[in-house]
C-alpha cells in the first residue's frame, strides 16, 4: 500500500507521464502492427525498428527515463506489417537494404478487373441492397481510363466517389449522387495537370458527362429529369442541356 501511494505521489508530481504508443502497446499485446508508407518515415524512426525486427525481436526504452533501463520483448503473436510504394514514384525513396532485408517482399500489382473493382466499391456501400449504384461508377472508370488523357482514375478516387455518394444518395438520389461525385472527384479539376488546354478540358468534361447520363439512364430504366442533365447544376457549362 505504501509502495502504490509512494508510485502515485510521483505522477502526480511529475510534469511529463510516459504513456506507450502503438508499437510497445502491440508488442506487449501480440497484436498485428502496421506501418503505413514506410519509406516516408524519417531515418531515426527506421533506425528504432531494426531491433524490432531481428530475432531477439527487443525495445529499449531509453526514452522513458528512470533508474533502470526498460527492454520490451515481443509477445510470440506480435507480427509486423508494412506498405510502401515502388521508390521510382514521384516523391518516394528506397528502403535501405539493411531494413529491407528484415521483410518479406509481396509486390501487389495495379487493379484492373472490374469484378475486383465491383467488390471494393461495393464493400464500402452504407447499403449492400443497393449495390446496382456503383455500376454506373465502374462502367465509367473503366471507359475513362482507356481514353489516355494524361490522367488517371485510381483505385483511391473510386473509394472517395462512393464514399461520397454514401452520404448524401439518400437526400438527393443516386443519380444526382453519382454525377455530383463524379465532378468531386474527377471533372471539377479535370485539366489541371494533364496538360489539356482549355477548350479540350471542356470538351472532354461533357464527354464524360455524356457518357455518365448514359450509364444512368440504364440504372434508373427511366428517362431523367431534364435538369440533372444541365452542366449548370453543377457548377459548370450554360443553360443548354449536354444530353436530353
Amino acid at each position: 500500500m505504501r509502495n502504490n501511494m509512494v508510485m502515485l505521489y510521483q505522477k502526480w508530481r511529475a510534469i511529463f507521464v510516459w504513456q506507450d504508443g502503438p508499437l510497445v502497446e502491440a508488442m506487449r499485446a501480440g497484436n498485428i502492427f502496421l506501418v503505413d508508407e514506410i519509406s516516408l518515415a524519417d531515418d531515426s524512426v527506421l533506425e528504432r525498428l531494426n531491433s524490432v525486427l531481428e530475432p531477439g525481436r527487443k525495445l529499449s526504452l531509453a526514452e522513458k527515463g528512470g533508474p533502470v533501463l526498460e527492454e520490451v520483448v515481443a509477445d510470440e503473436k506480435f507480427f509486423v506489417l508494412a506498405t510502401m510504394n515502388p521508390g521510382g514514384d514521384y516523391g518516394k525513396k528506397e528502403l535501405s537494404p539493411a531494413l529491407r532485408n528484415r521483410f518479406t517482399e509481396i509486390w501487389v500489382p495495379p487493379i484492373s478487373e472490374t469484378e475486383e473493382l465491383r467488390s471494393i466499391a461495393s464493400s464500402v456501400l452504407s447499403n449492400s441492397k443497393e449495390s446496382n449504384i456503383v455500376d454506373p461508377i465502374i462502367h465509367f472508370w473503366e471507359w475513362f481510363n482507356q481514353l489516355q488523357t494524361g490522367r488517371t482514375l485510381t483505385v483511391r478516387d473510386l473509394l472517395s466517389w462512393v464514399a461520397f455518394v454514401n452520404v448524401i444518395h439518400e437526400s438527393v438520389g443516386p443519380a444526382y449522387a453519382i454525377l455530383h461525385g463524379a465532378f468531386l472527384v474527377l471533372l471539377d479539376g479535370l485539366s489541371l495537370g494533364t496538360g489539356l488546354s482549355g477548350r479540350d478540358g471542356k470538351d472532354l468534361r461533357e464527354k464524360c458527362f455524356a457518357f455518365l447520363l448514359q450509364q444512368l439512364k440504364v440504372l434508373t430504366s427511366d428517362t431523367l429529369p431534364l435538369d440533372i442533365s444541365r452542366m449548370e447544376q453543377y457548377g459548370w457549362g450554360d443553360a443548354k442541356a449536354i444530353c436530353q
